[in-house]
Protein backbone atom coordinates (compact mmCIF):
# COMPACT_ATOMS: atom_id res chain seq x y z
CA UNK A 1 0.00 0.00 0.00
CA UNK A 2 0.95 3.18 -0.58
CA UNK A 3 1.62 5.95 2.00
CA UNK A 4 -1.58 7.88 0.35
CA UNK A 5 -3.95 4.95 0.75
CA UNK A 6 -2.12 3.73 4.15
CA UNK A 7 -3.46 7.94 5.09
CA UNK A 8 -7.13 7.31 3.11
CA UNK A 9 -7.78 4.02 5.33
CA UNK A 10 -6.78 5.05 8.47
CA UNK A 11 -8.93 8.11 8.16
CA UNK A 12 -11.76 5.93 6.95
CA UNK A 13 -11.29 3.73 10.52
CA UNK A 14 -11.00 6.99 12.26
CA UNK A 15 -15.00 8.18 10.88
CA UNK A 16 -15.90 4.19 11.73
CA UNK A 17 -14.62 3.90 15.05
CA UNK A 18 -17.14 3.83 17.03
CA UNK A 19 -19.76 2.77 14.82
CA UNK A 20 -21.84 -0.95 15.54
CA UNK A 21 -22.16 -2.84 12.13
CA UNK A 22 -24.94 -5.50 12.74
CA UNK A 23 -25.54 -8.74 10.42
CA UNK A 24 -28.87 -7.52 8.73
CA UNK A 25 -30.41 -6.01 5.68
CA UNK A 26 -30.02 -2.40 4.95
CA UNK A 27 -33.04 -0.24 5.65
CA UNK A 28 -34.32 3.30 4.77
CA UNK A 29 -35.48 5.58 7.77
CA UNK A 30 -36.83 9.05 7.13
CA UNK A 31 -35.98 10.71 9.92
CA UNK A 32 -38.02 13.81 9.70
CA UNK A 33 -41.04 12.18 11.03
CA UNK A 34 -42.01 10.76 14.42
CA UNK A 35 -42.78 7.31 13.28
CA UNK A 36 -39.86 7.16 10.97
CA UNK A 37 -41.92 6.31 7.74
CA UNK A 38 -41.83 8.54 4.83
CA UNK A 39 -44.12 10.66 3.90
CA UNK A 40 -44.78 13.39 1.11
CA UNK A 41 -46.79 15.44 3.74
CA UNK A 42 -43.71 15.31 6.39
CA UNK A 43 -41.18 16.31 3.31
CA UNK A 44 -43.23 19.61 2.86
CA UNK A 45 -43.15 20.49 6.89
CA UNK A 46 -39.40 19.56 6.97
CA UNK A 47 -39.06 22.15 3.73
CA UNK A 48 -41.22 24.77 5.19
CA UNK A 49 -39.53 25.12 8.58
CA UNK A 50 -36.31 25.36 6.81
CA UNK A 51 -37.39 28.62 4.59
CA UNK A 52 -36.62 32.41 5.01
CA UNK A 53 -38.99 35.00 3.16
CA UNK A 54 -36.58 37.69 4.33
CA UNK A 55 -35.34 38.78 1.09
CA UNK A 56 -38.31 38.18 -0.86
CA UNK A 57 -40.88 40.95 -2.45
CA UNK A 58 -44.44 40.87 -1.99
CA UNK A 59 -46.57 42.47 -4.49
CA UNK A 60 -49.97 43.81 -4.21
CA UNK A 61 -51.30 43.03 -7.28
CA UNK A 62 -54.09 45.51 -9.39
CA UNK A 63 -57.07 44.07 -9.84
CA UNK A 64 -57.39 46.80 -12.49
CA UNK A 65 -55.22 45.28 -14.98
CA UNK A 66 -54.99 41.92 -17.10
CA UNK A 67 -52.83 39.18 -15.01
CA UNK A 68 -50.02 38.45 -17.50
CA UNK A 69 -49.31 42.78 -16.89
CA UNK A 70 -49.32 41.72 -12.94
CA UNK A 71 -47.05 38.92 -13.80
CA UNK A 72 -44.65 40.61 -15.91
CA UNK A 73 -44.21 43.40 -13.38
CA UNK A 74 -43.49 41.01 -10.15
CA UNK A 75 -41.36 39.16 -12.52
CA UNK A 76 -39.68 42.81 -13.65
CA UNK A 77 -39.43 43.73 -9.38
CA UNK A 78 -37.56 40.23 -8.88
CA UNK A 79 -35.03 41.03 -12.15
CA UNK A 80 -36.71 37.63 -13.88
CA UNK A 81 -37.67 39.28 -17.26
CA UNK A 82 -35.25 38.20 -19.97
CA UNK A 83 -33.22 41.80 -20.74
CA UNK A 84 -29.70 41.31 -22.99
CA UNK A 85 -28.11 41.58 -20.11
CA UNK A 86 -29.90 38.54 -18.03
CA UNK A 87 -29.31 36.89 -21.13
CA UNK A 88 -25.45 37.37 -21.33
CA UNK A 89 -24.88 37.03 -18.23
CA UNK A 90 -26.90 33.09 -18.50
CA UNK A 91 -24.54 32.73 -21.90
CA UNK A 92 -27.77 33.12 -24.17
CA UNK A 93 -26.57 36.73 -25.63
CA UNK A 94 -23.32 37.27 -28.05
CA UNK A 95 -24.40 40.69 -29.64
CA UNK A 96 -24.24 44.21 -28.02
CA UNK A 97 -26.26 44.38 -24.74
CA UNK A 98 -26.99 48.53 -24.77
CA UNK A 99 -30.42 49.24 -24.38
CA UNK A 100 -32.09 49.74 -27.81
CA UNK A 101 -34.05 52.95 -27.18
CA UNK A 102 -31.57 54.95 -25.70
CA UNK A 103 -28.26 53.19 -26.77
CA UNK A 104 -26.56 54.27 -23.25
CA UNK A 105 -26.40 51.91 -20.53
CA UNK A 106 -26.50 47.97 -20.23
CA UNK A 107 -30.43 46.77 -20.68
CA UNK A 108 -30.69 45.25 -17.44
CA UNK A 109 -34.14 45.60 -15.19
CA UNK A 110 -32.74 48.32 -13.68
CA UNK A 111 -31.69 50.52 -16.56
CA UNK A 112 -34.57 49.86 -18.77
CA UNK A 113 -36.96 50.85 -15.51
CA UNK A 114 -34.93 53.14 -13.41
CA UNK A 115 -31.83 54.68 -14.97
CA UNK A 116 -33.22 55.23 -18.64
CA UNK A 117 -33.67 58.69 -19.80
CA UNK A 118 -36.72 57.70 -21.72
CA UNK A 119 -38.30 55.78 -19.15
CA UNK A 120 -37.49 58.69 -16.51
CA UNK A 121 -39.34 61.36 -19.16
CA UNK A 122 -42.57 58.47 -18.42
CA UNK A 123 -42.46 58.51 -14.77
CA UNK A 124 -42.34 62.36 -14.73
CA UNK A 125 -45.32 62.60 -16.92
CA UNK A 126 -47.37 60.07 -14.95
CA UNK A 127 -46.69 62.00 -12.06
CA UNK A 128 -47.67 65.73 -14.16
CA UNK A 129 -50.76 64.00 -15.22
CA UNK A 130 -51.55 62.61 -11.93
CA UNK A 131 -50.36 65.95 -9.80
CA UNK A 132 -48.36 64.11 -7.85
CA UNK A 133 -44.87 64.73 -6.71
CA UNK A 134 -42.04 64.10 -9.06
CA UNK A 135 -40.84 60.14 -9.06
CA UNK A 136 -37.84 59.06 -7.93
CA UNK A 137 -36.85 55.47 -8.83
CA UNK A 138 -33.84 53.51 -7.73
CA UNK A 139 -35.40 49.77 -8.24
CA UNK A 140 -38.15 48.06 -9.71
CA UNK A 141 -40.31 47.75 -6.30
CA UNK A 142 -39.60 51.62 -5.97
CA UNK A 143 -41.90 52.48 -9.00
CA UNK A 144 -44.90 49.80 -7.41
CA UNK A 145 -44.81 51.63 -4.67
CA UNK A 146 -45.40 54.87 -6.02
CA UNK A 147 -49.30 54.95 -6.07
CA UNK A 148 -48.82 54.18 -1.87
CA UNK A 149 -47.04 57.85 -1.68
CA UNK A 150 -49.56 60.31 -2.94
CA UNK A 151 -52.11 60.12 -0.17
CA UNK A 152 -54.95 59.37 -2.24
CA UNK A 153 -58.11 57.83 -1.89
CA UNK A 154 -58.27 53.86 -2.46
CA UNK A 155 -59.98 54.52 -6.05
CA UNK A 156 -57.00 57.19 -7.09
CA UNK A 157 -54.19 54.89 -5.61
CA UNK A 158 -55.62 52.14 -7.63
CA UNK A 159 -55.92 53.55 -10.87
CA UNK A 160 -52.43 55.03 -10.58
CA UNK A 161 -50.75 51.96 -9.79
CA UNK A 162 -52.89 50.55 -13.00
CA UNK A 163 -51.01 53.55 -15.06
CA UNK A 164 -47.73 52.51 -13.30
CA UNK A 165 -48.34 48.41 -14.09
CA UNK A 166 -49.42 49.35 -17.70
CA UNK A 167 -46.91 51.67 -18.41
CA UNK A 168 -43.70 49.36 -17.12
CA UNK A 169 -45.59 46.47 -18.89
CA UNK A 170 -45.69 48.76 -22.06
CA UNK A 171 -42.13 50.37 -21.56
CA UNK A 172 -40.87 46.94 -21.93
CA UNK A 173 -42.76 45.84 -24.99
CA UNK A 174 -41.45 48.92 -26.81
CA UNK A 175 -38.06 48.05 -26.18
CA UNK A 176 -37.61 45.17 -27.74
Amino acid sequence: MSTQETGERNELMALLNGMIVVNRPDRWVWQGAKENVFSVKDVKKFLEKRKDYTNRYFMEWCNWVPKKCNVFVWRAAIDRIPTKGALKNRNCWNGDTSHALCGEGSETTKHIFCECEIFARVWHFISCWSKSAPFFVFDVSDILELYKQQGRGKTEAMVIKGIIITSVVLARCSGK
